[in-house]
């Protein structure tokens, strides 16, 4: 693949990759069309020398796998991981704002998030929205409204002389979304979301929204930019630029050394979670791949496998994530992120167990690697 060829495919793959479940998804339809086979973790696997296959977990996390004529524990593998997730704006649980006639939105700041680039901006919004079927039936999909829906307004200067000397921002207070000046609207978030569904899937019936995961994106496309065409200028750069070099690095590769690519989601807050890099995920990728999982002595118990992967020899080990140039920013002051990540089916699946007998409010928090943390608020009036 030449150069001009590699960028067309990277703004193609930026546009198009919203959120960690786009990428996901533009991630699977590269794999695919190159040939790759989707296995899934509940299923057991039947890897063959010179395969190529992928698995996916949570819609937001990937790896793939290509393996070589010589077994990865007599000769290794070749390992590149990476993640789908970047800084964003994330629409919380109960969103809804009407002050004044107009209707906002309140936001959570997901990541290191450079808070001032965010207002004034043309902002859509995207991501996986878990519903109840008319059948009863619990799925996930994925929507994008594509267009300018929202703005974070800045206050005008002769309101804020004092915009220039020291300016702080109070996420809570200013960096929230205006979506509509109509008074009469008053239609819930979850209900904007369900006509977003039955106008991309059309054809899916279903009855109502339980939960959500959607992030606020730039509808400004990515571009090539500079008098000698020197750059990208494009969102989200960190890090599906590492996604998709990876993605075509193991398209690309051969020879006797497996290789596996890993893309798990949830970095920008700490990686603590089911799909995260400290989460199980890429270890029970790799124990399957050498065939250690075989060596489960029951379906809740197993002995520690993954020394005996790390002992192989030969092994390869890349990370990959965008730098931070000190040439162009002298200075990078880093603070510690709060951990806040959901699984949407999850939390749909334990409200409806605790629904039965007090009808609480559920929010889960993946802190712990393998482990799933639940925070349960009560109404007060139970």
């Amino acid at each position: 693949m030449n150069e001009s060829d590699f960028n067309n495919g990277l703004l193609e793959f930026l546009a198009d990759s919203p959120t960690p479940f786009h990428a996901v998804k533009q991630l699977k339809q590269l794999l695919t069309a190159e040939g790759f086979e989707q296995l899934a973790e509940h299923n057991s696997w039947s890897l063959k020398p010179g395969g190529r296959y992928f698995v996916v977990r949570n819609g937001s996390s990937i790896a793939a796998i290509r393996t070589g004529s010589v077994h990865p524990t007599d000769g290794g593998l070749r390992l590149i991981g990476t993640h789908t997730d970047s800084p964003c704006l994330k629409i919380k649980p109960a969103p809804e704002i009407r002050r004044q006639g107009f209707l906002q939105l309140g936001v959570e700041i997901y990541g290191g998030v450079l808070l001032s680039p965010w207002f004034d901006r043309d902002l859509s919004l995207a991501g996986k929205v878990t519903c109840r079927m008319e059948n009863g039936e619990i799925n996930s999909v994925l929507i994008d409204f594509r267009r300018p829906v929202a703005t974070v307004p800045s206050l005008a200067i002769h309101l804020n002389r004092d915009v220039h000397k020291n300016r702080t921002i109070n996420p809570q207070k200013e960096v929230v979304l205006l979506v509509s000046s109509g008074d009469g609207d008053r239609r819930s978030f979850r209900q904007l979301l369900l006509g977003q569904i039955k106008h991309e899937h059309a054809n899916l019936p279903v009855a109502e929204v339980l939960d959500y995961e959607i992030s606020c994106y730039d509808v400004q496309p990515p571009a090539v930019i500079g008098l000698n065409d020197d750059f990208i200028a494009a969102s989200r750069l960190d890090n599906l630029l590492s996604c998709y070099t990876a993605c075509r690095s193991i398209i690309d590769t051969s020879g006797d050394t497996s290789a596996v690519m890993v893309c798990n989601d949830h970095e920008e807050v700490g990686s603590l979670s089911a799909s995260g890099a400290q989460g199980p995920f890429l270890r029970s990728t790799l124990e399957r791949l050498c065939g250690l999982e075989k060596r489960w002595t029951g379906p809740w118990t197993r002995p520690c496998c993954f020394p005996l992967i790390m002992r192989m020899r030969c092994i390869l080990i890349t990370k990959t994530s965008m730098t931070h140039s000190t040439g162009l920013a002298s200075t990078v002051v880093r603070s510690s992120n709060t951990t806040l990540t959901r699984d949407t089916q999850q939390t749909v699946k334990l409200r409806r167990c605790f629904a039965i007998y007090a009808n609480p409010l559920i929010y889960p928090f993946n802190r712990l690697p393998c482990e799933m943390i639940w925070r349960v608020a009560v109404p007060s009036d139970q």
